[in-house]
């Protein structure tokens, strides 16, 4: 039995506030990392069978949830899909804005997107690449949002190129022509690695070739 004079005292009643704000905590906690933990399997999925072949179930298979657990954060694969790319891009963003905030070096930056770049394509970036492409084609309305994706994709790059020209690390060529080729040509690199496989000296020699985009002497490239 519960003893009401206890749960009358002042400091029970503080006791009892703080404990349902650690439950509050706890429930969000445990919200934020489901949906990160879906979003995260959102990209193996999709890298895995495409973006039209994947289903809520394949979500609810993988990560052991019930469909009312899986539907409580998305009601289609094509929401997970938008939100897994909303996330990457409000990510990278955030990620180079940090950095410059920070003072680190715009060349550090870049080396880090070149490294991460290769990381990416070991993983299978190209099959996810496949499966933006794919999303597209089965949903021509969507072209328009994919097209902004790809503004603010050579949006961040002009501004990491801006902020080397600043530091007089990069060349003074024309920033956004740069940053719009250097996009193409890692879209087209990734989807390429789907199909083509690349040894490790070619793809180095790939990535390494965009430093010249930047005005980075050979020499001067990392290995």
């Amino acid at each position: 039995m519960f003893d009401l004079k206890l749960w009358q005292s002042q400091s029970s009643v503080e006791h009892f506030q703080t404990a349902w704000e650690l439950v509050q905590l706890t429930i969000l906690h445990f919200s934020t990392l489901d949906k990160t933990t879906i979003l995260e399997t959102a990209k193996v999925l999709f890298a895995e069978k495409g973006f039209s072949a994947v289903t809520m179930k394949d979500f609810c298979d993988r990560l052991g949830l019930s469909r009312g657990g899986l539907y409580r954060y998305f009601d289609s694969p094509k929401t997970i899909f938008v939100t897994m790319l909303d996330l990457e891009k409000e990510s990278s963003t955030q990620e180079l804005d940090e950095a410059i905030a920070a003072g680190i070096p715009a060349r550090k930056i870049f080396d880090y997107l070149i490294q991460q770049q290769k990381q990416d394509i070991h993983q299978g970036a190209g099959r996810l690449s496949m499966a933006v492409h794919e999303f597209c084609l089965a949903h021509p309305e969507q072209k328009p949002y994919l097209d902004r994706r790809y503004v603010t994709a050579v949006e961040i790059l002009e501004k990491l190129i801006r902020y080397g020209q600043d530091q007089q690390a990069f060349t003074k060529v024309d920033a956004r022509e740069t940053a719009a080729h250097i996009v193409v040509f890692l879209e087209g690199l990734r989807l390429s690695s789907a199909v083509i496989t690349f040894t490790a000296s070619t793809l180095e020699d790939q990535l390494r070739y965009l430093y010249t985009l930047i005005g980075v002497a050979r020499q001067n490239v990392p290995n």
